[in-house]
């Protein structure tokens, strides 16, 4: 291994964020030029069918809660899948030394031939989609579903007064929301039988079947944990506890700090500095690392690499069998997590340059996009987005429209830590390095 001083790291610095910038920006481009027309029209497609099914959920639910609420989770299913296809297809696009990224990543599969290209798509969509709703909940993007979905339900509502009545409870509204627990357990047990039925009758339907209980079990026991967190908060308000905290942060305030500063304020003050870091730490880094990640295990990258090690086998018959109930259980959740952790730490080990001068890239890109939105908002008609409904429409027309170039930048940021993680095994001499990597 190479002794590489402090100094030398600080001064390269700039140099390998620039190569790095350079092959982002090439390698979008030439996603772009092989698969921009496709994935726009994915994208597009994507955004027309979204908003139709989060419509006919509105429209079904003030009749039947459980049907609606049931379409609302196939929208974000069929939105989900689309940018998982998507993926795929922009990562098969961009050609390193003459070979597609997606038969470089998976050699073996692609060249025997042993499963197609759907089947294939099929495999890395359910490995994948569970981290993919956890991100897109966390991105705050199914809260923004349900509010459209409301939307859409009071406009009906509002237009059929007369006749209709609502009579659904989704907004989780006066403690409806612990009627989901038990649907999203049923879907997760449902989940688990056709996994099981899966590995007997290899059906693409089984597929679509296991993404939307996924996606349905996670969406529901998210929405549930985030109320519950909530109905925790409300409970602690009115503990003892709180009180003496807030009496503690009023005594507090009668201490003076130089320059006549306030302790609570500053206190105060520091915490929300804090959080606006973390956040910022998260939504401007992490996310795009977190992709990255979640492109890797779509390709199958890093899928045969690590063996867990064996285990020492436990004495006791309780022991054993506590193991093997352990190990059945939670087999799901691991075979989903591991190889997302495994591509993610080989894109922490690209460096924190790599890693800031990605993330940056990506920053522009939004920042892009809300020019976007106001370039669209300035060029239509204004009364076209003066109501709810239009301005939801604004918002997610604007996505449709730059997540072709959103999912260019991530696969060429993949093909960047790819590149890394070759050249590093090639210097420690146990592979080949398949194209040149960016010094």
């Amino acid at each position: 291994m190479r002794c590489v001083s402090t100094a030398q790291v600080v001064v390269s610095a700039p140099a390998r964020a620039l190569a790095v910038a350079r092959a982002v920006i090439a390698d979008t481009g030439r996603i772009l030029a092989g698969a921009g027309v496709p994935l726009l029209t994915l994208s597009l497609l994507g955004f027309a069918v979204h908003g139709l099914l989060i419509d006919r959920a509105a429209t079904w639910a003030v009749r039947n809660g459980p049907l609606g609420l049931s379409v609302l989770i196939a929208a974000v299913t069929v939105r989900l899948t689309l940018l998982a296809a998507c993926l795929w297809f922009a990562v098969r696009a961009l050609r390193l030394g003459g070979r597609s990224l997606l038969d470089l990543v998976r050699p073996t599969a692609a060249e025997s031939g042993e499963r197609g290209d759907l089947a294939r798509l099929g495999d890395s969509i359910r490995l994948a989609i569970v981290p993919m709703v956890i991100l897109y909940a966390a991105w705050n993007l199914v809260n923004w579903d349900i509010h459209s979905f409301l939307v859409a339900k009071f406009r009906f509502t509002q237009s059929h007064m007369d006749t209709v009545r609502d009579l659904s409870n989704i907004n989780f509204a006066q403690g409806g929301w612990k009627a989901y627990i038990p649907w999203a357990v049923g879907l997760f047990g449902l989940k688990v039988l056709l996994e099981r039925l899966d590995r007997r009758i290899d059906r693409r339907l089984l597929d679509l079947a296991i993404v939307y209980c996924e996606c349905g079990w996670v969406i529901l026991g998210w929405l549930v944990i985030g109320r519950g967190l909530y109905e925790a908060e409300l409970w602690f308000s009115t503990r003892e506890l709180a009180h003496w905290l807030h009496t503690a942060r009023e005594w507090l305030a009668g201490f003076e700090l130089p320059f006549h500063l306030d302790f609570a304020a500053v206190l105060v003050t520091g915490w929300h500095w804090f959080t606006a870091l973390v956040g910022v730490l998260l939504t401007r880094l992490l996310w795009p690392l977190v992709w990255i990640a979640i492109i890797g295990v779509l390709v199958g990258w890093l899928d045969t690499d690590g063996e867990e090690p064996a285990r020492a086998r436990p004495a006791s018959r309780s022991a054993r069998a506590l193991r093997r109930l352990l190990s059945t259980s939670t087999s799901g959740i691991q075979d989903k997590w591991r190889p997302l952790w495994r591509t993610f730490t080989a894109v922490l080990r690209t460096g924190v340059v790599s890693m800031l001068t990605m993330a940056l890239l990506y920053a522009l890109l939004m920042y892009a996009g809300a020019w976007l939105r106001e370039l669209l908002w300035r060029l239509l008609p204004t009364d076209w987005f003066t109501s709810p409904e239009g301005y939801d429409t604004l918002i997610r027309l604007t996505e449709a429209l730059l997540q072709p170039v959103r999912i260019a930048l991530l696969v060429a940021c993949f093909a960047v830590v790819l590149r890394a993680t070759v050249t590093a095994r090639t210097e420690d001499g146990s592979t080949r390095e398949p194209a040149s990597a960016p010094r």
